[in-house]
């Protein structure tokens, strides 16, 4: 079992102090690869902020209920479906914007 495996685990724990530790280093040791994965769903450096804050986010408070248990597996499924939601986001508010320009 790799270290940050056991970490993962550490996180699932009660212990709070351990649980903040083991988040940070998690955090630190895998944003980049985070970055990485939301990179090629989205260049915008104002974007990628926000979606690494929010799949470090999901991470933290989901960690209990994930099913999977390799952090790299766990973060990639979490960046993918942040990142469609983004798009998503985005695709609405332009069909809104566009919908409203054409009705006048």
């Amino acid at each position: 079992m790799k270290i940050e495996d056991k970490l993962w685990r550490s996180i699932c724990s009660n212990n709070k102090q351990r649980t903040i530790d083991c988040f940070e280093h998690i955090y630190n040791k895998h944003k980049s690869y985070v970055v990485f994965i939301a990179q090629k769903f989205d260049n915008n450096p104002n974007e990628l902020q926000e979606i690494v804050q929010e799949v470090f986010l999901t991470l933290m408070y989901k960690a209990k209920e994930a099913k999977i248990y390799r952090i790299e597996t766990l973060l990639f499924e979490i960046t993918r479906f942040t990142c469609l939601k983004h798009i998503r986001k985005k695709m609405y508010h332009y069909e809104s914007t566009l919908d409203i320009t054409l009705k006048r």
